[in-house]
């Protein structure tokens, strides 16, 4: 762009310094300064004046070497890191050899700046002198040391280049040689770092005719040419990253060792450029009579001509320009020309050809972004905030964008204002942008700022009062849609479920946008402020959504179960009032959470009845084979988690099944297999060829039907599934999965007898009592010859099933059975009946008497009605009625043919043991009276040796040695060896049943004479225990 086209603003205070000291207004020769360096460098009449940032100085002299004199400094250089000064200084009119001297100046003190001069040899370190190829006296033009102060590049007038390398601050050794020759004098030289190695390998230098680029590491030393132009002394600068700015008529270039880069168009005769981070430094020659039209040039000059004596016609343009945002900062108009240009002490020197001095100082912050903002140019006030090091930017950069969005709404672009708007959340204050969108035309923006306020959560009560406000007024306008989409950009989730459900009737999209709702939770457990909020919601309006979309709310409730463990009865207030839905929310529960599937299962046969219920109507053969599977295989059927609260769940979950069943609620629906898979038809509605195949575990992906047959066997098949063999639970702990108390009173209830008969038989070991009452309140209650039947069956069979089990249980319950036939068969008119009532009392009878259950007297008792006591379960056996004679006939027929067998046997026992005792007797008097002769034996029986005199001989017939006697027993316990053993079992019998207290023995004798059956004798018990005189 031209120079006309650079927005120009006053970003640096100009002031003309006044009372400069003597050394400065009569001018001077050279003067030099590095970007940031602590001093100044001057050069005048032979003196080099070092100047610091109070204008302190002091000044000393190289010509004051004897051996210099006749020299004069031309070049100057300063290494700010080492703080070394480099000069160099040549005596043209002698065509002697340039001198590069190095000059320390770390140690220079502060009494120095009294204007004193300083020794030079104090601060000389070094002096070189520099070869050269050639006798012409031409000048040292341009001179450059490397950041390292390893090299050392000096250009002359006569396009010589020299290179030193070397200890140029120490004593090693340095090389020089002319790296390059040419017509054309040397106008700049640059060392550059490379950017991979940081290391000094490259070196910019500029002719007038050319721009050259030297890699100047050793052995691989090379030349490029950048560019074929070159340029004047002090027209290029080199940047912090390295990169080389050269100023040519036309404009300005950039290069890096890469090439030539961008350039920036700037018209004029450019005299020196300079670079500070992002601002180029230029100054241009300027012709002022041929300019005297500019009103921006002409008054300036004016303005200083009235203080200086300027009559020229030769000024210098000296211009600020912003690299980054393409502005021009300053510019200003130096009569005279511009000798030098310093950057130092947070402003910029410009020294004048006419020993004038002006500072050029940056305005704040603020400031400059307030002129930039003046002329609207917002974007450009945000990058110079941007660019900025103060901690208060971010607020800087919120103002902006404020005052930018004020612009843009003045101009009626609202869509562009409220992005500036959004840009100060967090940092300006929302009522301030608020109240300029309080307009109705502007409700969108303002609704896209609060939007943003939550996002960052910057509202407060009162902007989200605001954003509900304006909710409920939208909808109560009639302008839902656009209610619902502030409420869903928001996130209300009431206001966007309340006018889903109430005003548009959006139930699927409300069960869609519920499901996103805990989606959007992700790792959030069940425990967080979220997930309570939305189970609030689904709660409250949970029952409008069951009544539109009952399928998929269904399916929705029982996710939630099983992937965030709730407690299904939360729910249940839901369904009230629909038990129907209730039960399929908990069939499906069942089912994807316990793998229980209550319409497909079978039960297991108690064998209860002759004939198995058809419960396997319209099931797979697989699916009938379920409970041959279950009692065949060890793997359980149902698969139960362990935890306890799992457990609690599962019972109240079966006992408001088992309840609901019991009700007469089933599942009546199905979902329609052709049409909509979502849509909820009646169970009759369902075609004739259609059928249940696969059962899989995904209810959504199959058709659903009601299994048929009444809730009542739905029930029944629940009892048992709960209770069977397959649950692994039951197996561990012993318990069923359902209340069995709760569930009896709801089978009492509702006249339920199978159920009744199931938890009865379930609990047959503990209560068979009650068992067999229910059997014979069912005989009681039979209506027809065959239920009488069945009833007979079941009762003999649990008194068969318990007299082969323990004699000592089934007593109760024979002594119930007997009481109860004799009474129902006095009862019973009925002569087929009465005769099925007969043949049980008799097989009753039977059962007594092979068994040997009760005594006859037991049993006249019971059947005569003189025993009034009670059973072990408390149940009042009664008077039972008088039973005729020819129906105990063929019972007391047995028993008495019994009896007169065992006398007889009895009796013959008797004769024997009579003849033995006499025997015995007998024996006893012999030995006591008589001698006995017997044949002595011819061997010890200890020892088995011949026998010899000593011996001993005993009245059992054997004999020892009596060494033998001897050596095994003592002379107060003299036996025999042989018989021993048994007599001290005999005697500790003896002794035990003499200490053991006769009401302990009466007790067993007892308990083991009552277990004596038809095969085992009652006397044989009696004369044992009277021969071992235990009674």
């Amino acid at each position: 762009m031209s120079n006309v086209q650079l927005r120009h603003f006053d970003f640096f205070k100009r002031k003309t310094l006044a009372n400069l000291p003597p050394f400065l207004k009569s001018g001077c020769q050279l003067v030099y300064s590095v970007n940031g360096a602590d001093y100044i460098f001057l050069v005048n009449d032979g003196w080099v004046y070092i100047i610091d940032n109070e204008f302190n100085s002091c000044r000393f002299s190289s010509s004051e070497i004897a051996e210099d004199a006749g020299f004069r400094v031309v070049q100057l250089f300063y290494n700010v890191d080492y703080k070394y000064l480099f000069t160099i200084k040549e005596n043209i009119s002698s065509n002697t050899n340039p001198i590069l001297e190095i000059w320390k100046l770390r140690d220079l003190s502060q009494n120095f700046y009294t204007d004193k001069d300083i020794n030079p040899e104090k601060l000389l370190l070094k002096k070189i002198v520099v070869e050269r190829s050639f006798d012409s006296p031409f000048p040292v033009t341009a001179i450059s040391i490397s950041p390292d102060l390893s090299l050392a590049a000096i250009g002359f007038g006569n396009g010589s280049l020299v290179l030193i390398r070397g200890g140029l601050t120490n004593e090693k050794t340095i090389k020089q040689e002319q790296i390059y020759y040419s017509e054309e004098p040397i106008t700049n030289l640059h060392f550059v770092l490379r950017p991979d190695t940081k290391n000094t390998n490259y070196l910019y230098a500029t002719t007038t005719g050319q721009t050259l680029l030297y890699n100047i590491t050793p052995k691989i030393e090379s030349k490029t040419v950048l560019e074929s132009r070159g340029c004047g002394i002090g027209c290029t600068t080199l940047s912090e990253d390295g990169n080389l700015s050269v100023a040519h008529e036309e404009a300005i270039y950039f290069y890096n060792i890469d090439g030539r880069g961008p350039c920036f168009a700037y018209e004029g005769t450019k005299m020196q450029i300079k670079r500070i981070d992002e601002y180029l430094l230029i100054a241009t020659n300027e012709n002022v009579l041929n300019r005297a039209s500019n009103n921006d040039i002409s008054p300036e000059l004016n303005k200083i001509s009235n203080h200086l004596d300027f009559s020229g016609e030769i000024a210098t343009t000296f211009s600020i320009f912003d690299m980054k945002n393409k502005l021009l900062a300053s510019r200003s108009l130096i009569p005279g020309g511009i000798k030098s240009i310093c950057v130092n002490w947070n402003g910029i020197l410009v020294f004048g050809n006419l020993g004038t001095l002006d500072y050029f100082e940056e305005v704040d912050l603020k400031s400059r972004i307030d002129l930039v903002c003046k002329q609207n140019l917002y974007m450009v006030a945000t990058n110079i905030a941007q660019q900025s090091t103060e901690e208060n930017k971010e607020e800087l950069i919120a103002k902006i964008n404020l005052e930018n969005g004020d612009y843009l709404m003045e101009k009626n672009e609202p869509d562009l204002a409220i992005i500036e708007f959004i840009k100060t959340v967090g940092y300006i204050d929302p009522s301030f942008v608020i109240v300029k969108l309080l307009d109705i035309q502007h409700i969108d923006i303002l609704i896209k700022y609060l939007e943003k306020l939550h996002e960052q959560h910057e509202a407060n009560n009162d902007h989200t009062l605001l954003l509900i406000t304006f909710i409920q007024i939208c909808a109560k306008e009639g302008h839902y849609k656009t209610a619902l989409l502030v409420a869903k950009r928001f996130d209300v989730t009431h206001s966007v479920l309340n006018i889903m459900l109430y005003n548009l009737s959006q139930y699927e999209e409300s069960m869609d946008y519920i499901e996103q709702l805990f989606q959007k939770l992700g790792s959030k457990g069940a425990g967080s402020m979220e997930f309570t909020e939305n189970l609030d919601y689904v709660l409250e309006f949970g029952r409008l959504m069951l009544s539109n979309v009952p399928l998929e709310f269904i399916n929705f409730l029982v996710n939630l179960c099983v992937d965030y463990n709730i407690r299904p009865k939360k729910f249940k207030p839901l369904f009230a009032g629909n038990d129907n839905l209730l039960v399929f929310f908990y069939e499906k529960l069942c089912f994807l959470k316990y793998d229980v599937n209550i319409d497909t299962c079978s039960y297991i046969e108690f064998k209860l009845s002759t004939q198995k219920p058809n419960y396997a109507e319209g099931l797979t053969s697989q699916d009938t084979n379920i409970e041959n599977d279950i009692e065949n295989s060890d793997k359980p059927y149902i698969g139960i988690s362990s935890g306890v609260d799992d457990y609690r769940n599962q019972i109240a979950i079966y006992n408001d099944l088992l309840e609901l069943y019991l009700s007469g609620a089933d599942t009546e629906y199905k979902v329609q297999e052709n049409n909509n898979p979502k849509t909820l038809t009646k169970t009759a509605d369902k075609e004739p060829n259609t059928s249940d195949n696969d059962i899989v575990k995904d209810f959504s992906k199959i058709p659903i039907y009601s299994v048929s047959g009444s809730t009542h066997d739905k029930a029944l098949k629940l009892l048992s599934l709960l209770s069977s063999k397959g649950n692994s639970l039951s197996n561990t702990t012993g318990e069923y999965l359902f209340d069995y108390d709760y569930a009896y009173i709801l089978c009492a209830q509702e006249g339920f007898e199978e159920g009744l008969l199931f938890l009865h038989k379930l609990k047959e070991n503990e209560n068979s009592e009650k068992l067999l009452l229910f059997y014979f309140e069912q005989l009681k209650n039979s209506q027809s010859k065959d239920a009488t039947a069945h009833a007979v069956k079941n009762i003999l069979e649990l008194l068969s099933i318990h007299s082969n089990k323990n004699l000592k249980q089934s007593r109760p319950l024979y002594r119930l059975a007997l009481v109860q036939l004799s009474k129902t068969q006095m009862e019973w008119v009925n002569p087929e009946e009465t005769q099925l009532v007969s043949d049980a009392l008799s097989s009753c009878l039977d059962g007594i008497y092979e068994n040997n259950i009760l005594s006859p007297i037991e049993v006249l008792q019971l059947l005569d009605g003189s025993n009034k006591s009670s059973s072990n379960s408390g149940q009042y056996l009664g008077n039972g009625p008088k039973v005729t004679l020819g129906a105990l006939k063929p019972y007391l027929q047995k028993v008495y043919s019994q009896q007169a067998t065992e006398i007889d046997e009895n009796l013959e026992q008797i004769a024997i043991y009579n003849t033995e005792i006499e025997k015995m007797h007998s024996e006893v008097n012999s030995l006591l009276n008589e001698p006995v002769l017997f044949d002595p034996p011819k061997t010890c029986s200890s020892c088995l040796a011949t026998l010899s005199l000593p011996a001993v001989y005993f009245y059992c017939k054997h004999a020892f040695h009596q060494k033998c006697i001897s050596n095994n027993i003592s002379d107060e316990d003299i036996s025999c060896l042989v018989c021993k053993t048994s007599q001290m079992i005999i005697q500790e019998n003896y002794n035990t049943l003499s200490r053991t207290p006769s009401s302990v023995n009466y007790s067993k004798f007892i308990e083991q004479l009552s277990n004596t059956n038809k095969n085992q004798s009652g006397f044989n018990v009696l004369t044992d225990w009277l021969s071992r005189s235990s009674i």
